[in-house]
């Protein structure tokens, strides 16, 4: 069997890797193993962030498209982060809520009304996360960002 050609149909398509531009579409199954969840995760750029920040996850949720910044270390159910995204020259700051797991914050804000406005046109989000004294920082590419969302189409209140 022959591998396929680069025209080839398996290879092009709004779910291929060079369309989203580094975003990755991933279903998820909830607890009752039939509901499944849709969210999409670009992951920070390795050279301009801290270990510790793993990337930016669009996602499903019952309000519409939510966004959340995963973390490596996790933080306990109690933290409240301050949390400062800045993408070009605006700057905005948030209280971060830790998902049960920990491994990622939920930024209070419409996923839809920031990638529509302040975050429109922008190459990169900064992301800078302050618990006390530990601070994590870094950097997002946005690119794609625009064609990867048409993936979270069905979200509630989108």
């Amino acid at each position: 069997m022959s591998a396929p050609d680069k025209d080839s149909p398996s290879r092009g398509g709004a779910d291929s890797s060079d369309s989203l531009e580094g975003w990755r579409i991933v279903h998820t199954k909830a607890a009752d193993g039939v509901t499944e969840s849709t969210a999409i995760l670009h992951v920070a750029e390795l050279l301009k962030s801290d270990a510790r920040l793993a990337g930016l996850m669009l996602r499903c949720s019952k309000q519409g498209v939510e966004p959340v910044i995963v973390v490596v270390e996790p933080f306990s159910p109690q933290a409240r982060p301050k949390i400062t995204l800045r993408a070009d020259d605006r700057e905005f700051y948030f209280e971060g809520k830790p998902l049960p797991t920990g491994a990622g914050l939920r930024v209070p804000a419409d996923g839809l009304d920031l990638v529509k406005g302040p975050w429109k046109g922008a190459r990169e989000l900064a992301i800078k996360i302050s618990d006390g004294d530990a601070e994590v920082d870094g950097v997002v590419e946005l690119s794609g960002l625009t064609n990867a969302l048409q993936s979270l189409a069905d979200c509630p209140g989108k």
